[in-house]
């Protein structure tokens, strides 16, 4: 299962980002972790890495967000290594 580590840059408006927080809260396949200073740290799993980026910019195309950052994806279980050294 692929999973990316994202920072949502959040609207600036109360309500844009009320929709957004909510938004995010019901969709199972994220997890929502610390916010800061506008910035909401996110967790992906979804079943294949397409469906991860469609819901990242899904998340950017959202009213008032700013930027979807990721800085983390693992999607090793999806493209094994090659590498005889990792056996």
């Amino acid at each position: 299962m692929p999973i990316t580590g994202a920072v949502v840059v959040l609207p600036p408006s109360p309500a844009d980002r009320d929709a957004v927080l909510a938004r995010l809260s019901t969709d199972t396949r994220v997890t929502l972790g610390p916010e800061a200073q506008g910035r909401l740290a996110i967790v992906v799993e979804t079943t294949t890495t397409r469906e991860g980026q469609d819901l990242l910019f899904d998340v950017q195309s959202m009213t008032g967000v700013g930027a979807v950052l990721p800085v983390f994806h693992d999607f090793s279980d999806e493209h094994p290594s090659d590498d005889p050294l990792e056996e």
